[in-house]
């Protein structure tokens, strides 16, 4: 299955994201949980926390989405990429349960650098008329 090189891209930029998120997500859940944690309330008062929370839960909510459209896109893939016959199934596998870290792993082998292409093997020589 052909990709262009800007599609390869796009989809390249999709897949890095829910890592880039989690750490986002961790950070963010330290900066607004913190001080609530202490007892008091966060330095920007409770509606801001709010508001950072508000913003958190679509990110999350987003992510979340983006990442079962990359499985589904993942998926197809596998099943569709003739450089892969005898694996189709173990990367299926691999990338349903360790999306995160497999979807990049496989976007670089697979959509990112071009597998060589199949080539068949030639056909037999026949044998030369009243050779043994």
């Amino acid at each position: 299955m052909r990709i262009s090189k800007p599609m390869a891209i796009l989809v390249g930029v999709f897949t890095a994201w829910p890592l880039v998120y989690m750490f986002i997500f961790f950070f963010f859940a330290l900066f607004i949980s913190g001080p609530f944690m202490g007892g008091g309330t966060p330095p920007t008062g409770p509606d801001r926390a709010y508001q950072w929370f508000q913003l958190l839960l679509v990110l999350h909510l987003g992510t979340m989405l983006l990442m079962a459209a990359l499985l589904a896109f993942y998926i197809v893939h596998v099943f569709k990429n003739p450089a892969i016959p005898d694996k189709r199934t173990l990367w299926a596998v691999v990338l349903f349960f360790g999306n995160v870290i497999a979807m990049p792993v496989y976007w670089f082998l697979y959509v990112w650098r071009e597998p060589a292409a199949i080539v068949p093997p030639p056909p037999p020589i026949p044998p030369m008329p009243g050779a043994v």
